[in-house]
């Protein structure tokens, strides 16, 4: 038996969208609110790197932990079973970036914080490449070119 997903469900027509800019909203909200949080915790980046760190632990894992509980197959053990080791040299690399980014974000002006996180983009392709093996094609590459120009 198949399972129908969300995007298949035309009944399901406005959630897409509301999801969509629920997302955007909350990504919004979280840099500008990380921005506000660094000026008056300039002093105090790895404090703030810590904070955000566990935080995106309880949540991911908690959505992690309700799709497993749901049993519809959207989290397979299969999908458990995978080698962990180079996800946790990805987070680890990726809590590097932010304390870093925590300490430089306090001290620059308004332009180049946001410029730097678009770097983020460049770094995680490097990264999958070289850890997980991933290849991207052209236009994968000129998109992220596109979003860097954005800035």
């Amino acid at each position: 038996m198949r399972q129908s997903s969300v995007f298949e469900n035309h009944s399901n027509s406005l959630l897409i969208p509301v999801l969509m800019v629920s997302v955007v909203t909350a990504a919004t909200a979280n840099t500008i609110i990380r921005r506000i949080t660094l000026v008056p915790l300039k002093s105090y980046p790895y404090l703030l790197t810590q904070m955000q760190g566990v935080m995106y632990t309880i949540f991911y894992s908690t959505i992690l932990w309700s799709r497993f509980k749901q049993n519809d197959g959207s989290v397979t053990l299969d999908m458990l079973t995978i080698p962990k080791r180079p996800f946790i040299w990805i987070g680890f690399w990726d809590c590097l970036g932010d304390i870093l980014g925590n300490v430089g974000t306090g001290n620059l002006p308004g332009y180049q914080p946001p410029l730097l996180a678009k770097l983020n983009i460049i770094f995680t392709a490097m990264f999958s490449s070289w850890i997980l093996k991933r290849t991207y094609n052209k236009s994968q590459i000129g998109a992220m070119a596109v979003v860097l120009c954005g800035s």
